[in-house]
């Protein structure tokens, strides 16, 4: 199970216009293509893609930052210092940043394959058809969810804030 520690999609979120992709930072847009045409997520200051690294089969997450400096800066430079410290098998890790907070700046982080929580819970997955999840993978799922936040909180001094199970990957 993978928790993104820091960002979400909602609803309302997914309806926002999303900006072209050749905005962004060049160097990004020489190293990573687009996968799908649909963003993974949209959000106030940024939309999430999956991407594949050009001249591999490496799948990453883009998280592309658009809209004035002025807004991303204040969410760009926490992120990134946060991202940069996590270093936890139940967390994401942040692989590349292009940019330095400006519109058109982009963060490289892990994909997660699977669904999130509130999806396999509600309609399952291939691994859990029909949200059925027995007591002991619920167990197992609970106790990887309490070390990802233990790992955060006791050894980074990190607190998320918005700890909901759409942030929740399997």
């Amino acid at each position: 199970m993978i928790f993104y520690i820091l960002y979400t999609i909602g609803e309302e979120a997914k309806k926002k216009k999303v900006p072209k992709g050749d905005k962004m930072h060049p160097d990004y847009l020489k190293a990573y293509e687009r996968v799908g045409d649909k963003p993974l997520g949209v959000g106030a200051c940024a939309s999430a893609w999956k991407v594949k690294k050009i001249g591999t089969d490496e799948i990453f997450v883009a998280k592309e930052f658009s809209g004035s400096d002025s807004d991303i800066k204040p969410i760009f430079d926490p992120e990134v210092a946060a991202l940069k410290e996590v270093n936890h098998p139940g967390c994401v890790k942040c692989h590349e940043v292009y940019g330095k907070g400006e519109s058109g700046s982009v963060l490289i982080i892990d994909y997660c394959s699977g669904s999130d929580l509130s999806k396999v819970l509600f309609y399952g997955n291939d691994k859990y058809p029909g949200g059925v999840v027995d007591k002991i993978t619920t167990i197992d799922l609970l106790i990887q969810m309490a070390e990802a936040i233990r790992y955060l909180h006791t050894e980074l001094y990190m607190v998320h804030r918005d700890l909901h199970w759409k942030n929740w990957m399997l």
